[in-house]
């Protein structure tokens, strides 16, 4: 019999100093995923769909082969479905370097070894009246 394990949190959290947060529908409460308090979440304030998203500028290349989304304890406000994009100046995206599902409390995306400067989550699901939120948004 084969058993799977779920993935589990691999290595320290970057630093998050100095880094700049961005969400659509709205950033008033970006900063509030990054800044290592999760006392004032980011959140969609409504249902999720493939116009959401989070973002970060780390303000200079670095390297990291995973993020881990925290919902901060709710266990409906996982992204359902997401695709991470990578980008050096925040410009020009590319092509998706992983898609998946999300997972309730926490989504735990493994993405390789990787450099950038800017990484952005995207919804890829519609239909979900639930909000997406972010208590906590870690790069390691």
């Amino acid at each position: 019999m084969i058993r799977l394990r779920p993935p589990t949190i691999d290595g320290p959290a970057l630093p998050m100093t100095g880094w700049k947060a961005t969400a659509y529908p709205s950033s008033d409460m970006a900063h509030g995923a990054i800044d290592g308090k999760s006392q004032a979440p980011w959140t969609t304030q409504g249902a999720q769909g493939p116009t959401n998203w989070f973002a970060v500028d780390m303000k200079r290349p670095q390297k990291f082969h995973q993020i881990v989304l925290d919902t901060g304890g709710d266990a409906n406000a996982y992204p359902r479905g997401y695709a991470v994009y990578l980008s050096a100046d925040g410009d020009h995206w590319g092509s998706s370097v992983v898609r998946g599902e999300g997972q309730a409390p926490i989504t735990i995306i493994a993405l390789g070894p990787q450099t950038a400067r800017y990484v952005k989550v995207v919804q890829t699901r519609q239909g979900v009246t639930d909000p997406w939120t972010l208590s906590s948004f870690t790069l390691h």
